[in-house]
């Protein structure tokens, strides 16, 4: 069984890091840029802010990809390196992770948000 698993089973309460857009805004990401740009872009500022994250107490680190999928990147700069950007998110979570408290770890979890288009007939996809 995965650790993750392991401490649902045993009834652990696991809580998540949060607001990472609205921290990277605050931390000076301009309006309009996505998050998954300072993978390659800034990777040291996205470090940083998951340090912390681990540092406070989160039991589960989630990575910088929300929109980095292929279709929600399809027109971005990055569009030919999907994989690459989400390898490497990873990569910067888990290097955050080994700096954590959490008692059992800090386990380090992939996030993957919606594509942002819509079903036909009110948008170009098909089930």
């Amino acid at each position: 069984m995965d650790k993750f698993s392991e401490r649902l089973a045993a009834g652990s309460i696991l809580v998540t890091d949060g607001a990472t857009g609205t921290n990277l805004q605050q931390m000076g990401l301009p309006p309009g840029t996505p998050p998954e740009d300072l993978v390659f872009d800034q990777p040291d500022l996205l470090l940083r802010l998951e340090q912390a994250f681990a540092r406070a107490g989160a039991d589960i680190l989630l990575t910088c990809t929300f929109g980095a999928t292929r279709l929600r990147m399809k027109d971005s700069r990055y569009a030919g390196q999907v994989e690459a950007l989400n390898r490497a998110a990873a990569g910067l979570a888990r290097q955050a992770a080994a700096q954590g408290v959490s008692p059992g770890g800090v386990l380090v979890g992939g996030s993957m948000g919606p594509t942002g288009l819509l079903l036909k007939p009110y948008g170009p996809l098909t089930p």
